[in-house]
């Protein structure tokens, strides 16, 4: 019974509060307050109304009316995916010190590099393709391995109609711009101004845009392997082999003309392919070489590009659209794979 001098609520925390060493007495005051309850009027009256509204008629939760608007839920996934980067930053300072330490190794490497006839080509061009190599396959990985890890919260998350694939994609995407900017800007920072490239406010923004917009494709890639494989071991292992597809058949390993007609758009949208060209085409457009013998005429960035069989107009090009384009179908492939995969959950 409730004591005169305290109230309803007070006397209920009492009974039911959990006192070290008195769980079992506990737990016969909550049965006892249960059984008295099911003895009232208002339990059956109750049990009675549920009875009738539910008899021959399931319920059944939509669970499209239970989620809240897109752009609600689309901004609880930023403030959660960030909030959860500040609690645990340990990834995101793994992430900007390795591109600290690429472009420290490549400065390193190229170290101030004439711009001599004999040694230009194999130079820029070999620094060129280290960055994008390394950008390419280092965010790949990156994602193939982090939505395995992600997709259990997911498919729990979307099945209790917190929230849409849509708006978990946007959100996803938006947390991860910011990465796709400070990363190759860190990178090309720390090499960029020692490795002897051309020294320009505008050939150093084109190629920190190159940039970006190769983390981007390899962003949509990544996130399509590990929506595919089912933990984040495997998606690491298949990282590899599908980089690999676009580098031998994209014209790095291989001559275009040694690789069959029914292969060859690979290298046409290879963004692998598009960023080593753009960022071959910015550098080496006009540049002027040194020459050692003055009495032959002298080559200039221009023609290398010309005999290496790339357009000098082809900056932006196609090369800026298919990255673009190359990114996005991706990310659209992934949202459709991991919903047939939730639908078998």
């Amino acid at each position: 019974a409730v004591v005169s001098t305290q109230s309803t609520g007070d006397h209920f925390i009492r009974v039911l509060a959990m006192r070290d060493g008195h769980t079992l007495r506990c737990k016969k005051q909550v049965d006892g307050l249960v059984t008295s309850y099911k003895d009232t009027d208002t339990y059956r009256e109750l049990i009675r109304v549920i009875s009738e509204s539910t008899v021959g008629k399931p319920i059944e939760v939509n669970r499209k009316e239970m989620m809240a608007g897109l752009r609600v839920q689309i901004l609880q996934n930023v403030r959660r995916t960030g909030f959860g980067s500040l609690r645990n930053p340990t990834l995101s300072v793994n992430r900007l010190l390795f591109s600290v330490y690429i472009g420290l190794l490549s400065a390193v490497a190229f170290y101030n590099r004439p711009n001599s006839v004999e040694s230009v080509w194999r130079d820029k061009s070999g620094l060129v393709f280290l960055l994008t190599i390394i950008f390419s396959f280092r965010y790949v990985s990156a994602q193939a391995s982090l939505v395995p890890l992600e997709f259990e919260f997911v498919a729990r998350e979307y099945k209790k109609g917190l929230y849409g694939l849509l708006p978990y994609a946007i959100a996803r995407t938006i947390v991860e711009i910011p990465f796709m900017f400070v990363m190759p800007f860190v990178t090309l920072l720390s090499c960029y101004f020692f490795t002897g490239l051309t020294v320009t406010a505008g050939k150093f923004f084109a190629a920190f845009i190159c940039c970006v917009l190769l983390t981007w494709g390899s962003f949509g890639l990544g996130w399509f392997i590990g929506a595919s494989v089912p933990n984040a071991q495997i998606g690491l292992l298949v990282t590899g082999p599908t980089c690999m597809l676009f580098l031998i058949f994209g014209g790095f390993l291989q001559n275009a003309e040694g690789v069959g007609s029914f292969l060859t758009f690979i290298k046409e949208i290879s963004w692998i392919n598009r960023a080593y060209s753009f960022l071959m085409v910015n550098e080496f457009t006009g540049l002027e070489l040194e020459c050692p013998n003055v009495t032959l005429p002298c080559l200039n960035g221009t023609d290398l590009l010309i005999n290496a069989g790339l357009d000098p107009d082809s900056l932006w090009f196609p090369n800026v659209i298919v990255m673009v384009l190359f990114g996005v179908f991706w990310i659209i492939m992934s949202v459709l794979l991991m919903k047939c995969k939730l639908r078998f959950i």
